[in-house]
């Protein structure tokens, strides 16, 4: 909504509906998928009195500047570090 403000477009709401694909097989470690998601689908749905194209343009500028998609469509480097405290320590 930010975006929205920013290029002074009205909108009254927006829903996302996020899917994906991927092989549950692998997510049971049998077969020989890879355990990632193949693929991230997204819907937008936006009620809006604004001209489509303007709503467009807000959709594409908070894309553009979203960590989420940013995380999805870039793999970056995970560390995990893991503690193990006795019942006593907890």
């Amino acid at each position: 909504m930010l975006h929205a403000s920013k290029l002074r477009v009205p909108i009254a709401s927006v829903e996302v509906e996020v899917q994906t694909g991927y092989d549950r097989q692998a997510l049971f470690g049998v077969g020989k998928a890879s355990l990632g998601r193949q693929e991230v689908r997204y819907t937008v749905t936006v009620e809006s009195s604004a001209p489509v194209q303007d709503v467009h343009r807000v959709i594409e500028e908070g894309d553009a500047h979203s960590p989420y998609l940013h995380i999805l469509a870039h793999p970056q480097l995970c560390r995990r570090t893991v503690r193990v405290v006795s019942p006593q320590e907890a």
